[in-house]
């Protein structure tokens, strides 16, 4: 089973530590948010994979990281290349092996810091997008029982 839903955003209200003084949110905020509206509108089903192009992967590079980290050692998001998860992980670790840069597959949900959010960089997502998918870890079409949300933890920080 699949769920998604693209949210919007501007990339430009973001300044260089990823906080919004407009709207007085950080990127990883919203991304959260985000996250909670995506339980609330699909019965209590989590989002396990955000898609992102390029410049929005480097947003939240910036955010999970300071300006004294060496950036250029990271990249995050792995590279979509096809539509089957499990390969394209299997892929993607296989170019990580070869590299010399650490490649970040994921960031802890909203909701559980060990329920993975996996990021995948994804050049068809226009700018300003994101999409948040929940994939079924079963492969199939069958319907799953969803997560009663009051069982969802609400990571705060």
């Amino acid at each position: 089973m699949k769920l998604e839903k693209e949210y919007k955003y501007s990339e430009k209200a973001f300044q260089k530590d990823c906080f919004d003084y407009e709207n007085g949110i950080n990127f990883s905020d919203l991304i959260n948010s985000f996250q909670i509206e995506f339980v609330e509108e699909f019965s209590s089903f989590p989002a396990n994979y955000l898609y992102m192009n390029f410049e929005g992967m480097q947003l939240i590079k910036k955010c999970f990281t300071s300006e004294d980290d060496d950036l250029s050692n990271e990249i995050f998001g792995q590279d979509f290349i096809i539509d089957d998860m499990e390969k394209n992980f299997e892929i993607n670790h296989s170019m990580d092996q070869a590299s010399s840069k650490i490649l970040v597959y994921a960031i802890s949900t909203e909701f559980d810091l060990d329920e993975p959010l996996y990021l995948i960089k994804d050049t068809s997502i226009a700018k300003d997008t994101l999409l948040l998918k929940y994939i079924s870890d079963s492969g199939d079409d069958e319907i799953e029982e969803p997560i009663p949300v009051d069982e969802l933890l609400l990571v705060n920080y």
